[in-house]
């Protein structure tokens, strides 16, 4: 079969690109087509502000020296009530 690049087809030869995805890497949020993203277990700053009966700004802080657990998931932060709930106990 003729093929514009001298007659082979590389395509068939090579074995499919599969990048990054599909892998998690630890403390991220899986994202795209398939990820696995169960219904509200993770929330934002405004939500755990509303939850803690902080501001958003404080809760931001807390976050950024460690006093409340979360991740950065692009610019935002987010959080579990779980870790909420500890953070309210004294536990975090």
């Amino acid at each position: 079969m003729g093929t514009p690049n001298g007659g082979v087809d590389f395509r068939s030869q090579s074995p499919r690109c599969t990048g990054r995805a599909g892998r998690h890497r630890p403390g991220r949020i899986p994202s795209g087509r398939g990820a696995y993203r169960p219904l509200g277990l993770w929330i934002i700053t405004d939500q755990a502000a509303e939850y803690l009966a902080l501001s958003r700004w404080t809760v931001t802080q807390k976050i950024r020296r460690g006093e409340l657990g979360a991740i950065k998931h692009g610019k935002t932060y987010r959080t579990t009530l779980k870790w909420c709930a500890d953070y309210m106990s004294g536990k975090a």
